[in-house]
């Protein structure tokens, strides 16, 4: 998977894609990927957790009151950005260091 994904990189270059444009795409990419996940995780999980604890002061702990983690959430979001971004630089580097003759004969 990695290597035809490398190819891909390559092929780009090849064709004219200079490194600053696929570095962008790329990005771009990840961030696309990264956003939509965190809203449908933020989404989910906070959906979840207002059922499982209206659920639970319904049932068994009156006492219980939902509030939605608001600093959890940002630290989260960061790690994620984080994470995406140090693959991504990772994935460039590699790139960067291979010759493109290399990389497109597999």
């Amino acid at each position: 998977m990695i290597s035809r994904i490398r190819k891909k990189f390559a092929l780009m270059c090849s064709v004219g894609m200079s490194q600053k444009q696929l570095t962008r795409m790329i990005c771009c990419e990840g961030l696309i990927v990264v956003a939509v996940g965190l809203v449908l995780s933020i989404l989910a999980g906070g959906g979840m957790g207002f059922i499982l604890c209206g659920f639970l002061k319904q049932e068994l702990m009156t006492y219980l009151k939902y509030q939605f983690p608001v600093g959890i959430l940002l630290i989260y979001c960061i790690v994620v950005l984080l994470c995406s971004l140090a693959i991504t630089e990772g994935v460039l580097r590699r790139q960067r260091i291979s010759p493109q003759i290399d990389l497109l004969r597999g």
